[in-house]
């Protein structure tokens, strides 16, 4: 007997086309040599890196031979044995010992799952693969394909298998129309349609109000799994095809037209394949991607530019490409990945990048590898697997998705493409900038700023065949059996290099191409430990040498004073008193109390300040360490304005941020800028805006503030400096208060070593304090006796000078001053490395300010 029309939809004797049962359809022919294996034998062999497996009845549906490979026992639960059945099947002669096989099977399958609950669910990785969404997707195409090529063909059944299979097809329509079993991603696909299938090809009187739930399901799906940019959302241009070629198999029959938006939406993202391959045609290798020439993808015509941007950064990928129909000899590619809409497919890969150029991959993504829970799926989805930084205590599967962190591409006035994203959150920052010239070079920064030091390393992975020649201080030479050479340099020497080529101990230096496959490949590894750091790497495979120009033009300022910055500037710091902003030197000081804000060389400068009708005197006061209790603007003794008639200036060091937790920075703030250069010159354009001769400014500070004074006296030989136990010898302070302030403003580099070229910035230099033109006061309490000891007496033996005027006093007022360098040397016990008080304090400033 024929399929019965009580329960099998008899306007469905059309033959529907393979496709709207099968993601994967191969050509006439295909399996020829396999017929053996596959029909008579019933040899199940999912993939080309499996073992046939013969069925044989009883089935050991839970796959145990292959426990740890989910994949397998996933497609064993899908009926995936018929798949090759399913694309020869109208051409094969003997229709009969196919439907045989298939009735075999689902018996079998029934006798261990008919009695399971239609309303069983599942986790991602369950222990049993029966009910997970992907299988029963499958099995409900199986199913509806079977059911349509009985109808069709006409081929006789029995009762009892009629019954069967009624009853099969109604199971699986119960649990695909359980909502709580539904997935919102590329396995819902299957399922829906697989519900969708069984709907039309079968009467139950269920169905209509099941057409209603798979359509909105399908509405659900299509808009979950792309983007309105038509990009698919799980991370892997691989996924992308398949999960387009299943949406266009699904829109082909015709069961979702009443809904323009799928096709729409549909459409876009099988134009945008094009973009998801390199100029081989094969996939990027982003996510669960492997390499596989996609020979069915026709790309567009040629536009006529050398160079095209696909910029889907709304979506999560951005791409350089070369023309579509230029040479493959000369093509280039860089592809940009940012996206973190689901936790399916993803990687740990956010900001990772493809480079390719000249027919070569010059640096690759790790690829897919595949589904098997073992040592190396977790390498391949590791950050380290993956051309980004991997950040110590960062986990971004952990967090919620982003969506996208790119930014459009850009291109610059040098023909230079600028591709961007930043991760954002609380305690992690990490905004990576890529310069890209086609052809020629692509410069890497990497701008990460942390709450807590935390070590880091940038991850480079080498196409597959390149081999080093060079290295030599970061400076990393590779080429290929075809004589193409990369050049890989980090420019922040003081970082830790790392090569890695295959090695299975640190589990690093591997690349996947193909499903359950990796290759041995060079991966190159530049790590520091910090709170900030710019790490900035040069990749050339070219003569070309404009990324110095970039360098020098561009490089810094951006990074240093963000917009974020200068609208905090803008912001009112002290309670009822007015702040002013200004930018460069163009300062300008109002009458009474105010705060300044101001930028000058890309140095956020902060102070109070007090203009006084009838000075005709400026002390400038400079803080020394910071209670962060009460925030990290201190402008420190302020208030003393009131007892002294002078115009007054107290200054917040900027150093102290919201980016870090330091209580002293000694006006360090970062390296790319000379901040003590910045506070001089701003220090000038304070006093000539008061019209205050710069003999009449004192510069004043104590500890921090006193170091801070006697480094800006270098730049300023005219304004008297006064000292109070200050240190000279930066590295010579408390050993952590000093590495945490270098960690933050010289990224943890080796500033305390003497050839170090910025090293001059943390000491006080005995020959500049000689050439100065007016008083030098360094004031030192001997009861001090870390400062006196291990600073002072160490400075007094470099200034080795006879102009030295060394006081011993009991009180400000036995002090002789004279020319050049004044020590003055007071003893208090009780204080040690306090300053004095407040009213001690300023009768030393007006004493030595009314002798200088």
């Amino acid at each position: 007997m024929t399929l019965p029309t009580d329960v099998f939809n008899e306007t469905y004797y059309s033959l529907i086309p393979i496709e709207c049962f099968l993601n994967r359809v191969f050509p006439p022919g295909f399996y020829d040599n396999e017929i053996e294996d596959i029909v008579h034998k019933r040899l199940f062999k999912p993939r080309k890196d499996c073992e046939p497996y013969q069925l044989v009845s009883p089935i050991d549906w839970e796959g145990s031979i292959h426990s740890s490979d989910r994949n397998w026992r996933m497609q064993l639960q899908g009926w995936a044995m018929f798949h090759p059945i399913m694309n020869i099947f109208d051409t094969f002669e003997n229709k009969e010992l196919l439907v045989d096989y298939f009735f075999d099977i689902v018996t079998d399958w029934m006798e261990k799952h008919g009695s399971d609950n239609d309303h069983t669910t599942t986790s991602r990785m369950p222990s049993s693969y029966a009910w997970y969404d992907m299988s029963v997707g499958f099995r409900a195409l199986v199913l509806a394909f079977f059911i349509n090529r009985i109808s069709y063909h006409k081929l006789n059944i029995d009762q009892s298998r009629c019954n069967l299979l009624a009853r099969a097809a109604e199971k699986h329509l119960n649990n695909l129309c359980f909502s709580d079993a539904f997935s919102l991603n590329n396995h819902g696909l299957f399922q829906i349609q697989g519900l969708m299938a069984l709907i039309n090809l079968t009467t139950f009187s269920e169905n209509s109000e099941r057409k209603k739930y798979a359509l909105e399901k399908m509405e659900e799906l299509i808009f979950s799994q792309f983007t309105r940019e038509g990009i698919h959302k799980e991370h892997s241009p691989h996924y992308h095809f398949y999960a387009t070629d299943t949406a266009l198999s699904i829109i082909k029959t015709g069961w979702y037209s009443s809904s323009k938006t799928i096709e729409d939406i549909v459409l876009l993202a099988d134009r945008n394949k094009c973009w998801m391959v390199d100029p081989l045609k094969r996939p990027v290798c982003v996510g669960d991607s492997i390499l596989t020439e996609q020979k069915r993808l026709t790309l567009p015509d040629g536009s006529g530019e050398k160079t095209i941007v696909g910029d889907f950064s709304e979506s999560g990928y951005s791409i350089v490409k070369s023309d579509w129909q230029g040479d493959v000899d000369t093509s280039h590619m860089l592809f940009l990945t940012g996206m973190y809409h689901t936790k399916s497919h993803k990687h740990r890969d956010c900001l990772s990048f493809e480079l390719f150029n000249n027919g070569t991959r010059l640096l690759c993504d790790s690829g897919k590898y595949g589904y098997r829970s073992d040592k190396y799926r977790n390498y391949f989805l590791s950050h380290r697997a993956h051309n980004t930084v991997e950040i110590e205590g960062f986990d971004i599967i952990k967090i919620k998705p982003y969506q996208t962190c790119l930014n459009a591409v850009v291109k610059d006035k040098n023909d230079n493409y600028i591709l961007e994203g930043k991760l954002d959150y609380p305690a992690i920052k990490h905004h990576r900038k890529l310069i890209y010239k086609p052809n020629n070079w692509l410069l890497v920064e990497d701008n990460l700023q942390f709450a807590r030091g935390r070590s880091f390393t940038q991850w480079f992975h080498l196409g597959i065949g390149f081999e080093l020649v060079i290295y030599k201080n970061g400076y990393y030479k590779f080429i290929n059996k075809s004589n193409q050479v990369i050049e890989v340099e980090c420019l922040n020497k003081e970082l830790e290099t790392t090569f890695s080529f295959g090695d299975e101990s640190a589990m690093q230096g591997f690349i996947s191409e193909k499903d359950y496959m990796y290759e041995k490949a060079v991966a190159i590894g530049f790590s520091g430990n910090a709170k900030a750091c710019n790490v900035q790497t040069i990749i050339r495979y070219s003569n070309d040498t404009s990324f110095k120009e970039y360098l020098a033009t561009d490089r810094g300022a951006g990074q240093i004073v963000s917009d974020e910055l200068k609208s905090s500037l803008k912001q009112p710091v002290l309670k009822n008193i007015k702040n002013f902003f200004f930018e460069n030197e163009n300062i300008s000081i109002p009458q009474g109390k105010s705060t300044i804000s101001c930028l000058v060389d890309d140095v956020p400068l902060q102070f109070y300040s007090e203009r006084k009708k009838k000075a005709d005197s400026l002390l400038i006061m400079l803080p020394g360490a910071t209670n962060r209790a009460k925030g990290y603007v201190d402008f420190q003794r302020h208030s003393w304005s009131e007892d002294i008639n002078c115009h007054v200036v107290s200054f917040s060091d900027p150093t102290i941020s919201s980016e870090n937790e330091l209580s002293i920075g000694w006006f360090q703030y970062k390296e790319k800028v000379n901040c003590i250069a910045s506070l001089s010159k701003a220090i000038t354009a304070i006093a000539k805006n008061l019209n205050i001769d710069q003999k009449n400014v004192c510069i004043f500070g104590s500890s921090a503030g006193g170091f801070t004074s006697l480094k800006v006296s270098e730049y300023l030989p005219e304004p008297t400096v006064i000292a109070i136990n200050p240190q000279l010898y930066l590295n010579l302070y408390t050993r952590s208060h000093f590495e945490s302030m270098v960690n933050y403003s010289y990224n943890g580099k080796d500033i305390e070593s003497k050839t170090h070229p910025l090293h001059e910035r943390i000491s006080i230099s005995s020959e500049k304090i000689k050439q100065r033109s007016n008083h030098t006061y360094i004031v030192q309490n001997s009861d001090d006796v870390r400062h006196y000891e291990r600073h002072l007496k160490r400075f007094i033996n470099e200034y080795s000078d006879e102009n030295l005027n060394l006081n011993e006093v009991n009180n400000w007022h036995e002090i002789k001053s004279t020319d050049g360098l004044n020590i003055v040397i007071y003893k208090d016990p009780e204080l040690s490395h306090s300053p004095p008080n407040r009213s001690d304090t300023l009768e030393l400033i007006k004493f030595i300010f009314k002798n200088a």
